[in-house]
Parts: C-alpha cells; sequence; structure tokens
C-alpha cells in the first residue's frame, strides 16, 4: 500500500479501514506498531478518502490511546505527525482543541524527554 500511488487506493483496502480502526486489534501490543504503519500510509495515500468516510475521529481515538501508554507513546505522536502533515487544516480545525488537551496532558502527568517530544513537533 505504502508504494500505491497517492489517491489510487483501491476500494477492498477503503472498505478495511473501518476494520482496522476497532479497539479489539489495539490490545495486543505486537499488533500496535504495524497497524499503526498500516494507518500512516492511510493518510499519506489516500487522506481524502479517509476524511470523505469520516474516520479521522478514529485515528484520533487511536491517538488518544497510544499517547496515554508510556509504552507506545511515540507510536502515538508519529501517528499525528502524519495526521497533520497529510490533513488539510480545515478537517483538522474542529479536532484542535481535543488535540491540544491531550498534549498537554500527557505533558503534565508523565515526564516526555525534551529531545523526543521536539523531534516529532520540529518535523512537520
Amino acid at each position: 500500500m505504502e508504494l500505491t500511488p497517492p489517491g489510487a487506493i483501491s476500494e477492498p483496502y477503503m472498505q478495511l479501514l473501518p476494520c482496522l480502526l476497532a479497539p479489539v486489534l489495539w490490545e495486543r501490543p505486537a499488533n500496535i506498531s504495524p497497524l499503526v504503519r498500516q494507518l500512516c500510509a492511510y493518510l499519506t495515500q489516500a487522506a481524502p478518502q479517509v476524511i470523505a468516510q469520516d474516520k479521522l475521529g478514529g485515528f484520533l481515538g487511536v491517538f488518544q490511546k497510544l499517547v496515554a501508554s508510556k509504552t507506545n507513546d511515540h507510536e502515538g505522536f508519529y501517528l499525528l505527525q502524519t495526521i497533520i502533515q497529510h490533513t488539510p487544516t480545515e478537517a483538522l480545525a474542529p479536532y484542535h482543541k481535543q488535540i491540544f488537551f491531550l498534549l498537554f496532558q500527557r505533558l503534565s502527568s508523565s515526564k516526555t524527554t525534551k529531545k523526543r517530544l521536539c523531534m516529532y513537533f520540529t518535523n512537520k
């Protein structure tokens, strides 16, 4: 899917997307890294279709779950970085307050190294 030209994602892949956002898949630690990579591929290759299917909230729900975990917070930041890079500002605007709330909550509840956190925000 990562090698597919942008906008050329086939319909079967798009039908698979709601299944990938199911909470049960995110409970197994071994699934997290490949699923994040897959979601990032969806955003990179088919962000307009993701938005059209109204799945952006699901992506942000995954981000919320991942950033709340010390073990998987880096995956959450990676997903958020991809969301910000490939989603139009207009589509992301309704979620700005929630995103900043989650980031500030994470920073105030658990220490994150300055170097790692800065890396995510400077690569935009």
